[in-house]
């Protein structure tokens, strides 16, 4: 659900690996196109998930012979299989609404994205402050469960983590770096009714501004890294562990002369190892998926 959002929340960020030029002082972007400016976008979105390893091991206290351990580890030589990969393609539409009191440039951005015969309805309305800071607030027409993540990324500080674009002066080449920790119950707890997470994990993100092309565009380069991390989930009286590896991600934009993106592209890896312990069984498994995502969002 979360990979929806980063489709508009991103109009921000990005990577775009070409030579620069143009800008000798620093610069302030912002958005300057006008309220009732509406842009299309084409987006295109891959998620594929890989199977790397299946760990069988004996409960703490608990002595198994060797046949019995490896007879367990062929049960479970196959747990989860590979995942089937997710492939969006869908249109995205942004329009310029009338700022707000305090001069907040407000946009509203509207999809819906079918998933295996679901279609979800992403509406809302993102507001960027006259110093970069950026809020979201879903809209009317949001499905329920989107409308909870949008909710739930707005009031985490997910959107602090990344230095921002608009509002700040940004010298070409010059990375502008912020580190911290997030909360994962702050992040995604209120988007998973019924389910309780702990745990925490840290981030670092670099954003360089890369300058200005001849025809007016201009170029951001953002590049993360997070993890790794220890996740407890527990839900319906079961409890699991979820370990996240070291992760990266990197994103590509070109701003236009007004500030919107004409086209934007990321990709992220993370290895996650989700660990089964459950009680009526004498070992614990833990499941090791290579995670990579992919997007692709193209003005028209």
């Amino acid at each position: 659900m979360t990979r929806a959002l980063t489709l508009g929340l991103a109009l921000a960020l990005g990577t775009v690996l070409a030579q620069s030029g143009g800008d000798t002082a620093p610069v302030t972007l912002a958005v300057t196109a006008p309220a009732g400016t509406l842009v299309t976008y084409d987006v295109t979105q891959t998620l594929v998930g890989t199977v790397e390893e299946v760990r069988v091991e004996p409960r703490p206290n608990v002595r198994l012979t060797a046949e019995a351990l490896e007879d367990y580890k062929r049960r479970f030589a196959g747990a989860g299989g590979n995942p089937k990969p997710v492939n969006l393609s869908y249109v995205e539409y942004l329009r310029v609404l009338p700022p707000t009191a305090d001069g907040s440039v407000a946009l509203q951005v509207t999809s819906d994205q079918t998933i295996e015969g679901l279609t979800q309805k992403l509406r809302y309305r993102q507001v960027i402050s006259p110093d970069g800071t950026t809020r979201v607030e879903a809209l009317p027409g949001t499905s329920p469960e989107l409308r909870r993540v949008v909710e739930s990324l707005d009031t985490s500080g997910v959107f602090g983590t990344t230095p921002a674009v608009y509002g700040r002066p940004l010298t070409v080449d010059a990375p502008v770096t912020q580190e911290g920790r997030l909360d994962f119950a702050r992040v995604l707890g209120s988007s998973l009714p019924g389910v309780s997470l702990s745990g925490d994990v840290t981030y670092r993100n670099v954003l360089t501004y890369r300058g200005a092309r001849p025809d007016g565009t201009r170029l951001v380069e953002t590049a993360s890294t997070f993890g790794p991390a220890t996740v407890t989930v527990e839900a319906g009286g079961l409890r699991q562990t979820v370990e996240v590896g070291a992760g990266t991600a990197s994103s590509s934009t070109t701003l236009r002369p007004d500030g919107l993106a004409s086209r934007l592209e990321s990709r992220s890896t993370a290895r996650i190892g989700t660990r089964l312990d459950l009680p009526e069984l004498p070992v614990v498994v833990t499941v090791v998926v290579r995670q990579e995502q992919t997007l692709r969002q193209t003005a028209r």
